[in-house]
C-alpha cells in the first residue's frame, strides 16, 4: 500500500476510533511503521539530493569524524581534518604498501628491497617501459587533486640519455592522462 494512502487509512480510523474495531496498540503499530517508512523515503532523497560530496556532509554539519559515508549510492571515505589547506576530501585511492595484504594495481611490478615494498613498471630489457593506473571518482564532482606519493629509484633513471623523450617518475593528473 503506498504511504499516502496508508496515512489517509489512519486518519480516517482515528476519526472513527469508537467505533473502530481497531486496538489502540494496533493503530500505534501502524503509525510508527508508516513514520519509519516516511522517514527512510525522505532520508533517502535527502541523501540521493544533498549528500554528493565530503565537503557537503560537513558543511551541513552532519558529521565531523573521517570516515565512510555513501555519497552517490557508493561508500566513500572522507578525510575531514584538513589536507593541502583545506578540509573534507574524498579518497579515490589508497594504496599502502608497507600494509603486507596490500597488492600493486594490474600491469605494476612488485618490488622488495631492505624492507621495502614498492610497485613499479615492469622492466623490459634494453627497452623502456612504463605503466599506468587509473582510479574512478564514481560520480563524485572534484575541482582538487592532493595526494602523497612516496618513490624509490629502482637500478639506474635513463631519462638523462638524449635518446629518452620521457623521465622517470611519477605524475599524478585530472582527466585524460598527459
Amino acid at each position: 500500500m503506498e504511504t499516502v494512502q496508508k496515512i489517509d487509512k489512519m486518519a480516517k480510523t482515528l476519526s472513527n476510533v469508537s467505533e473502530a474495531c481497531i486496538s489502540n496498540a494496533d493503530m500505534v503499530y501502524e503509525l510508527s511503521s508508516t513514520m519509519q517508512e516516511i522517514l527512510f523515503k525522505q532520508n533517502n532523497t535527502l541523501s540521493d539530493l544533498l549528500l554528493d560530496s565530503c565537503s557537503r556532509i560537513k558543511k551541513m554539519q552532519l558529521y565531523n569524524q573521517s570516515g565512510y559515508y555513501t555519497i552517490n549510492g557508493k561508500s566513500t571515505y572522507c578525510h575531514m581534518g584538513e589536507l593541502c589547506g583545506t578540509d573534507a576530501w574524498a579518497r579515490l585511492a589508497y594504496l599502502n604498501m608497507s600494509d603486507p595484504t596490500q597488492n600493486c594495481p594490474f600491469g605494476f611490478r612488485l618490488y622488495h628491497s631492505g624492507g621495502v615494498r614498492a610497485c613499479g613498471r615492469p622492466v623490459i630489457i634494453n627497452d623502456g617501459s612504463c605503466v599506468s593506473v587509473q582510479f574512478p571518482s564514481n560520480g563524485i564532482k572534484y575541482s582538487q587533486i592532493c595526494g602523497r606519493v612516496v618513490g624509490y629509484q629502482y637500478g639506474r633513471t635513463d631519462a638523462a640519455r638524449s635518446s629518452n623523450v620521457t623521465v622517470d617518475g611519477v605524475i599524478i593528473t585530472r582527466g585524460l592522462s598527459q
